[in-house]
């Protein structure tokens, strides 16, 4: 089983006791920033120990020949890492946890979950000079089951969706940092925007 945990334990506990995973999946730049393009794997033993990798790449063997077509993986998750890691940002790695250690996380939940209830609440009251909502959540209109990411869309007083890189641009101006984005997760944007193939095939006649 893989527990995929890079939103969740920015601001949670998890203790891998109660789901037992095979394999949990963590980014320290969701954690605190920094560094990026460094994260953590964890594997249990035991399951590293049945995995088998038919190929391999510079750094993952022990011993490699052409004439006789074989070659020797490194013990453990050495044969599974494949060139060299960011070594140079990994004390920022300590640091991190550190930092994140001496606030509290409970303490950083707390805070989290205060700013994402006014957010929420602020977002649901923007409305257009007509009445219309300016803004489209998608997830719980609260707290309740939901992190501190918000998902949502911007939309004209005509109920038009708004470009995001036009959302981003006036973020910008007002000193708003935001994260936006097309394609993250099409499956998502085409349900939200209740497109079918068949819509998209017609269009694009």
């Amino acid at each position: 089983m893989l527990l995929d945990a890079a939103a969740f334990v920015p601001t949670n506990r998890l203790d891998l006791r109660t789901a037992s995973p095979d394999f949990v999946t963590v980014s320290f730049y969701k954690m605190f920033g920094y560094p990026t393009g460094v994260g953590c794997l964890l594997v249990r033993n035991e399951t590293l120990e049945k995995l088998q990798r038919p190929w391999f790449g510079g750094g993952t063997v022990n011993f490699a020949t052409v004439q006789g077509q074989m070659h020797v993986l490194s013990k453990g998750e050495a044969g599974f890492e494949d060139g060299t890691l960011n070594y140079m940002s990994i004390p920022a790695v300590g640091i991190g946890l550190r930092h994140l250690e001496k606030i509290g996380v409970d303490t950083i939940q707390r805070r989290v979950k205060c700013l994402t209830d006014w957010l929420l609440t602020c977002l649901l009251e923007m409305k257009h000079s007509n009445g219309k909502a300016m803004v489209r959540l998608y997830g719980p209109a609260n707290t309740t089951m939901r992190g501190g990411t918000v998902t949502m869309n911007f939309y004209d007083p005509h109920g038009h969706l708004i470009d995001y890189r036009r959302i981003e641009e006036l973020a910008g101006e007002a000193r708003i940092s935001l994260r936006t984005g097309c394609f993250c997760n099409p499956g998502a944007g085409e349900t939200a925007e209740d497109l079918s193939a068949g819509r998209h095939a017609r269009r694009n006649q």
